[in-house]
């Protein structure tokens, strides 16, 4: 459980051969603490709930996201180092009512305090990449 003024921070372990597994330490931190560590806000597209599923491993358990995510992680993720990342679909317990009521008032501090904010439209597509 996340205590007031605490919130969780996701760090993508680095992959340097690049394979499927997607592996995460998710912590509790003090949301002042996190400012100070740096952390990278990640807003995406969550996509409709049919998409495909895939199991990413955090904290030594499987986790199942959405194509979505996966696809932002395996993009995100480094060859060389840890990434830090704030992600609403992890860092908050989407099945937690009383969580996530605590939590979605923090998300301007959350997003405020970030060292920077990605935004994740999906993969590539009919040469979307020259549009932007």
């Amino acid at each position: 459980p996340l205590e007031p003024g605490k919130i969780r921070v996701l760090k993508v372990l680095p992959d340097a051969l690049w394979t499927d597994h997607i592996v995460c330490e998710l912590r509790n931190v003090p949301l002042y603490e996190a400012r100070v560590q740096r952390y990278t806000a990640l807003s995406y597209y969550w996509g409709p709930p049919s998409q495909p599923r895939h199991t990413i491993i955090v904290n030594y358990r499987n986790m199942v996201i959405g194509e979505q995510l996966f696809n932002a992680l395996t993009y995100l993720r480094s060859p060389t180092e840890s990434r830090d990342l704030w992600i609403d679909a992890i860092c908050i317990r989407q099945d937690d009512n009383d969580e996530k009521s605590q939590q979605l008032p923090m998300m301007g501090d959350i997003y405020t305090f970030a060292e920077s904010v990605n935004i994740w439209l999906g993969i590539d597509a009919d040469d979307s990449s020259y549009a932007l």
